[in-house]
């Protein structure tokens, strides 16, 4: 399902990402033109499918190429089907959390996610050799744990992009 919304209802769905998903499904009722009184009459076949809402972001630039202006499409998702979401990854979707994203930009598709096939992957030459080269790095699972470096390092990372990008900090 994909709905056409306004930059003013955009701006509020993008900031507003932690709304509880009934107050999501309301509003995504006024956004497709639904009346709330007529809403209460209907029965739950004449409901609108409200599960998934596409919405297109504004026009920024490229982090990736310098000289290239960027637009994302995000997917609200209230569930998926495992065979949904394999369609839409195939389509080049990616998840975070609810939200699914997308590259769509208007005059450039070098943005585009891969999916690795992992029985059928052989690592090249040079892919090999970039494993002997990190041979000494280590992988750790474990339970997830915080310390004072974990979050010194997260906010000199959030400090940079407040810096670079303009994020909020």
């Amino acid at each position: 399902m994909e709905t056409a919304v306004s930059a003013e209802s955009e701006q509020h769905l993008q900031t507003e990402s932690l709304i509880p998903m009934k107050k999501r499904a309301q509003d995504f009722r006024r956004l497709r033109s639904v009346p709330d009184d007529s809403a209460a009459s209907m029965s739950s076949a004449d409901m609108p499918d409200i599960s998934e809402l596409t919405v297109s972001g504004s026009k920024s630039d490229c982090a990736y190429l310098s000289l290239q202006r960027a637009r994302m499409d995000f997917r609200l998702v209230a569930s998926l089907s495992s065979a949904r979401y394999e369609d839409l990854l195939a389509r080049g979707w990616r998840r975070f959390g609810r939200t699914l994203f997308r590259p769509a930009c208007p005059v450039c598709n070098a943005c585009r996610s891969l999916r690795i096939v992992l029985p059928a992957f052989r690592a090249s030459r040079s892919q090999r050799r970039c494993l002997r080269r990190n041979a000494d790095v280590r992988v750790i699972l474990q339970r997830p744990t915080l310390t004072s470096r974990h979050l010194e390092i997260y906010n000199d990372y959030h400090q940079d992009m407040h810096k670079c990008r303009g994020w909020c900090f």
